[in-house]
């Protein structure tokens, strides 16, 4: 009987553990669509880490998205002040073609096809296979606000 306590006060304590690690400091995510090939796949698992000091360009992070109540891992493509647009098929941000997206082809603008302008605490996100990403062109995600962002992916595992 005493042995058979031990296991169920063994497995609460891992239960807690892994619960107040996922909450706080890291999360799981399984890729489920093809909106980010080639630099993640489809039923790839990734990590995402929780705490972090600021998102940067080019990051690829994980949000909550109200709309689709789901969680979307996407490249963010712009940060607080950035400006950004769509034209002749390639992305600017700030005048310029970002190295992560130098050789994509943006056939839809969305809400990119005229210059826009994020303010305080606001990102921009895109998959890095714009033609099959809903991202934040898409009225469905539109700009992510920082509490909107769970984390960073850190690792990533197939």
């Amino acid at each position: 009987m005493k042995k058979t306590g031990l296991v169920v006060a063994g497995i609460i304590i891992v239960l807690l553990l892994s619960y107040v690690i996922s909450a706080n400091f890291y999360q799981v995510v399984l890729i489920q669509g093809s909106s980010m090939l080639p630099t993640l796949t489809p039923y790839q698992f990734c990590i995402v880490q929780k705490q972090y000091d600021e998102i940067e360009r080019g990051a690829i992070i994980a949000f909550s998205n109200e709309n689709t109540n789901l969680v979307l891992v996407k490249r963010v493509a712009g940060v607080p002040y950035d400006r950004l647009v769509i034209r002749d098929k390639s992305l600017y941000v700030n005048g310029a073609i970002p190295d992560f997206y130098n050789t994509v082809e943006f056939a839809e603008a969305g809400i990119l096809s005229r210059e826009i302008v994020l303010g305080e605490g606001e990102y921009f996100v895109i998959g890095d296979n714009p033609s099959h990403s809903i991202d934040s062109r898409d009225s469905q995600v539109g700009i992510l606000l920082g509490d909107e962002i769970i984390g960073v992916l850190l690792i990533s595992r197939d």
